[in-house]
């Protein structure tokens, strides 16, 4: 019987993953990572003997060569700078899901040659890129041609965001980034230009802004649509508004020195242990315009959710319980390739 290996299967999105397998799969699981000890916490909650732990470093090709002899899929749960990890598991023929929110390494992996890929992977899993990317697929097909998608995602403060989501919010901060419009790749300095969207029917519109989803390179890429917009905001609309204002001082420009980086991030775990009894709830808002036998018009809708990194666990384990049986051709998808939002249906 094939074995699962999560990478990171300990933390939350690879708990919520471990646990959505368990009851929809008869397969031995494997959760990886460095941390022995919080590896064996969670394995103390289970009661089964399918889920085993082996320490693994996707950083240090040493620790993974051995590791990996027996395994048929890995389900990656942690956000990685490189796909250095992603294209040795396809080279040595291993099935591949990850749930990377940022476009840069996934693009590597996108440009892999063809003899390199000997098994499949797919990428962006999650709420967004993931959920988000599939909606937009959806209401696209309601025309003809499509001139604009707007996606933007709100994140409420009370979830539980580890390091690495952190690490993420952090990095997307500090860098400058390319959209590609009307068929002109544009460089754009994250939250700066702010829009309203009204997430929640019964609430005041919240503010968001214009931020690197890999949303925005996926539907271009994938849907060939040459005028797409990604934004961000976070329910707490003070915090949002200071995210803001320091983005306006070029604040983030001095994350790209350590020392600032590390007390940016200490700040921000801090003030999420703070955040606890705060909302968890998370929104995705796609509006797409477009014509139809020649008229114009718009379609939207939002999709509402509770513990962002729990829901994207549960992506994961649905899409490996999807594919496993179809067994695609060797090659690298996105997530909109291979599965419809159907199939999805109790997440929207």
């Amino acid at each position: 019987m094939e074995k699962l290996f999560i990478i990171g299967g300990y933390g939350d999105v690879g708990k919520a993953a471990v646990k959505e397998l368990l009851v929809h799969t008869k397969q031995e699981i494997i959760i990886g990572g460095r941390h022995l000890h919080r590896a064996n916490i969670f394995l103390e909650t289970l009661d089964t003997s399918r889920v085993s732990f082996r320490q693994i470093d996707v950083c240090d090709e040493a620790t993974y060569f051995h590791q990996l002899a027996d395994v048929s899929f890995v389900l990656m749960c942690l956000s990685t700078k490189t796909m250095e990890f992603a294209a040795y598991c396809l080279k040595k023929g291993i099935h591949y899901l990850d749930i990377s929110a940022s476009s840069r390494p996934t693009m590597q992996l996108v440009e892999l040659k063809k003899a390199d890929i000997r098994a499949s992977a797919i990428l962006g899993i999650g709420i967004c890129p993931g959920l988000s990317t599939l909606l937009a697929r959806e209401l696209s097909k309601k025309f003809d041609v499509v001139t604009k998608t707007e996606l933007s995602l709100l994140l409420g403060i009370g979830d539980h965001y580890g390091k690495d989501a952190l690490m993420w919010l952090l990095d997307h901060l500090s860098r400058p980034f390319d959209w590609t419009i009307d068929q002109k790749v544009v460089k754009k300095t994250p939250f700066l230009n702010k829009n309203l969207i009204a997430f929640f029917p019964s609430e005041k519109p919240y503010a968001v802004y214009n931020f690197d989803l890999a949303d925005q390179q996926i539907i271009t890429q994938l849907l060939q649509q040459t005028n797409v917009t990604t934004s961000f905001g976070l329910a707490d609309r003070n915090l949002t508004k200071a995210l803001s204002a320091l983005a306006n001082l070029r604040f983030f420009y001095l994350l790209r020195y350590q020392g600032v980086y590390h007390l940016a991030l200490r700040f921000a775990h801090i003030s999420t242990q703070f955040a606890k009894k705060a909302t968890p709830h998370f929104a995705i808002h796609v509006n797409v315009t477009g014509t139809k036998d020649q008229k114009e018009f718009s379609s939207e809708q939002t999709i509402h959710g509770v513990n962002s990194s729990e829901t994207t666990g549960k992506v994961l384990a649905r899409t490996y319980c999807l594919i496993s049986k179809s067994r695609l051709s060797n090659g690298v998808y996105y997530l909109p390739q291979v599965v419809e939002i159907e199939q999805f249906s109790d997440f929207l």
